[in-house]
């Protein structure tokens, strides 16, 4: 029996195949004609939605929002139309919520039925609520069965009267909640009602964060958590805008165009030239650096954007080291250690963030690798390690199991590990996910396979705080 194993572990080595490195990709073969500007992704329906400042004033054939069929572009609803007077008309957000679409913005339609935010019910855009009379929506944090949005509402409380609110709660039954913050002006006073630009839930607590400064409590600073009952300083906040926060860890990380957060100062030595790098973590009681250094490009601007996506916390600004690693643009942080290689780009940033859609993660933003551009926003390839043995018992190096192997109509994984597995996900050689198992009944476990095309697949098991990857054949 010992000599069977030997022969397996022998051949699975020689035939093994070379790792598939990270990278970034295009997701779509093209693009509509005369898009110049994508600010939000997000799926919906199984495809994907592009949300930005495009539209027929700029001879686009789609209105803010496009749908990506998975064979061309198409019209939703007819798109978000706008006659707001500032130049600014724009979508910044997309989520799919409870069955519907919602786009937020500063768009302003003609009877003010779509001020800021509007969703979609897969064959027309409405209102969110008859009370929203104005808005410019920022931000958005999605749990299971509540919407946060993030901006400047303005609801009717009747004919005469109105409210305004910096965050919107929204949840599965229809009901709808404001938190006002009325008492909040700009740093620099050209807007006395300040800018909220993101928010996120964290400690039971909804945090927000943006430009702006409280005429009551002098330590709420760019940030601000609301307790249940009234608005709180996180600490002394921060010196400059705040436009991106995530939680990863038990942590809440944010990133913009500061140099301190309270008494933490966020400052790069570039040949003598000090920038505000703009990246901090918040762990509910102070505030603590996110890196111990990172060094910037000099011919590129300092704001950074964040994202989470399978327990790694990304992050891409015009950064060239990290912690004294060199890095190109793009990084991830992997619970204490950040990882620069082969997930960089030559040029650009994903300057609009990171969503994850249908297990994939994207970075908003145009780029360039080695000469190849990329426009609008790229797919992350993961890597994905095909030197994996695969078909081993309990001594292998992975506690997995696929057989048979090549399959044809059933594949079947028998799982040795003691972590509960969550889910599993089918990628083929591109990363893109093609079959999707939540929470498995029981393991060994078959999946159904008859629907793929032939050719090589990787199967990821995914338990509480770590992942595994196994190579099949579809045959």
């Amino acid at each position: 029996m010992k000599h069977n194993y030997f022969l397996l572990f022998v051949c699975t080595i020689i035939f093994a195949t070379p790792k598939l490195f990270a990278q970034w990709i295009a997701p779509v073969p093209y693009f509509p004609n005369n898009i110049y500007s994508v600010n939000c992704i997000a799926g919906y329906n199984g495809n994907i939605v592009i949300g930005g400042s495009f539209s027929d004033e700029s001879d686009c054939d789609f209105e803010r929002v496009a749908m990506w069929n998975g064979s061309e572009w198409e019209d939703l609803g007819g798109g978000i139309p706008s006659i707001s007077p500032g130049t600014d008309k724009s979508v910044y957000i997309l989520t799919e919520f409870n069955g519907d679409l919602y786009a937020g913005g500063c768009f302003h339609n003609w009877d003010s039925s779509l001020a800021g935010l509007a969703k979609f019910n897969g064959t027309a855009w409405h209102r969110v609520s008859d009370s929203l009379y104005a808005g410019c929506t920022r931000a958005y944090w999605r749990e299971e069965d509540t919407l946060y949005f993030g901006g400047i509402f303005t609801h009717l409380l009747s004919d005469t009267t109105s409210e305004e609110g910096r965050v919107m709660k929204i949840d599965k039954n229809g009901g709808m909640h404001y938190i006002p913050f009325p008492a909040m002006y700009s740093p620099d006073l050209s807007n006395v009602v300040g800018k909220v630009y993101c928010i996120a839930k964290y400690h039971d607590e909804i945090y927000i964060g943006g430009d702006f400064l409280s005429y009551d409590n002098p330590n709420i600073r760019n940030i601000a958590r609301w307790d249940g009952s009234q608005w709180q300083a996180v600490g002394t906040g921060t010196d400059g805008t705040i436009l991106n926060m995530d939680v990863y860890k038990d942590e809440l990380f944010v990133s913009g165009g500061f140099g301190q957060a309270g008494d933490v100062a966020t400052i790069s030595n570039n040949q003598g030239i000090l920038t505000p790098f703009g990246l901090a973590k918040w762990n509910g009681i102070t505030w603590l650096p996110a890196v111990d250094n990172m060094l910037w490009s000099l011919s590129f601007g300092n704001l950074l954007k964040i994202g989470t996506y399978q327990n790694k916390l990304f992050i891409s600004g015009s950064f060239d080291e990290i912690d004294g690693h060199a890095a190109q643009h793009v990084a991830y942080l992997e619970d204490t250690t950040w990882v620069t290689s082969n997930v960089g780009v030559t040029y650009g940033t994903f300057s609009r963030g990171f969503t994850a859609v249908n297990d994939t993660l994207y970075g908003v933003g145009s780029i360039s690798i080695n000469g190849l551009n990329l426009q609008h926003f790229s797919k992350y390839n993961p890597i994905i390690d095909t030197t994996t043995i695969i078909g081993i018992p309990s001594h292998s190096p992975i506690p997995l199991r696929l057989y048979p192997n090549p399959a044809q109509e059933q594949l079947y994984l028998h799982w040795y590990g003691a972590a509960k597995v969550e889910r599993i996900i089918v990628r083929d050689i591109w990363g893109s996910s093609c079959l999707h198992i939540q929470a498995p009944p029981n393991l060994p476990h078959s999946i159904d396979i008859a629907s793929l095309a032939q050719g090589q697949y990787f199967v990821q098991i995914y338990t509480h705080d770590n992942s595994y990857t196994a190579r099949f054949v579809k045959k």
